[in-house]
């Protein structure tokens, strides 16, 4: 079946659980990275995600059970902020 079919097919009948929206509001709001993950079919979970204009970057798992993005630089800004935003000051060893 191709993507397009299956898109089709989940279209009208795939929702998010109550709530997700408020979520993302409060993630956006306060600044906080939201992450999901999954090993479902990435394409399908992207699509629903820009129909919400949630979908900031889309990570995959690799072949080794790892986190692999399309977006490396967006990684390491999500880092980054999330480091500025808890304003870590490092450590002291």
């Amino acid at each position: 079946m191709s993507k397009s079919k299956i898109l089709d097919e989940l279209n009208g009948v795939t929702k998010f659980r109550p709530g997700f929206d408020n979520l993302i509001d409060y993630c956006k709001t306060n600044r906080y990275p939201l992450v999901l993950v999954s090993a479902g079919l990435d394409f399908v979970i992207k699509h629903f995600l820009e129909e919400l204009e949630a979908l900031r970057t889309l990570l995959r798992t690799g072949d080794q059970a790892t986190m692999v993005s399309d977006f490396k630089e967006m990684v390491v800004s999500l880092k980054r902020e999330m480091l500025e935003r808890d304003n870590w000051q490092g450590q002291s060893e």
